[in-house]
């Protein structure tokens, strides 16, 4: 659903958790032409995932994007993040797994990938999303 989405255009910037489970939607992200930012594996900085420069299928994922991604040591500027997440409240509050890559305070609109097993009716979380898509549904508090 993300995807299908108007929510990004070819030319935008995004940063992505480097969750296994967002792996098919970066590379839909660089099939579309939307540049990725994800997290340097080692030592600190990023790695930028420029459409159209890199193999898309080699650089969605973390190893790949180890070789594919150009080592930068600050973030550009961002249209969009997208979250990996433990649960989803219907309010839009997510649950991080609390170790590893955490997103910079930004201000950024945000997203998430669930499956509706993660949805719960609320949590205590001061960590919320603008969009979130499930295998059957798309959400957007965007305004």
């Amino acid at each position: 659903y993300l995807l299908n989405e108007n929510l990004l255009c070819q030319g935008q910037t995004v940063l992505s958790y480097p969750d296994y489970v967002l792996k098919p939607l970066r590379k839909g992200l660089l099939e579309k032409g939307v540049n990725v930012v994800v997290p340097a594996k080692y030592g600190k900085g990023y790695r930028l995932l420029e459409s159209g420069k890199v193999n898309t299928a080699q650089a969605s994922s973390i190893s790949g994007a180890e070789k594919e991604g150009v080592l930068i040591k600050t973030l550009p500027e961002l249209d969009f993040a997208f979250l990996a997440c433990v649960a989803l409240a219907k309010t839009g509050q997510v649950l991080s797994k609390g170790y590893g890559f955490s997103l910079p305070e930004l201000d950024l609109k945000t997203s998430t990938i669930i499956h509706p097993i993660q949805q719960v009716t609320a949590l205590r979380s001061g960590l919320e999303v603008d969009v979130w898509a499930s295998p059957t549904e798309l959400v957007s508090q965007l305004r």
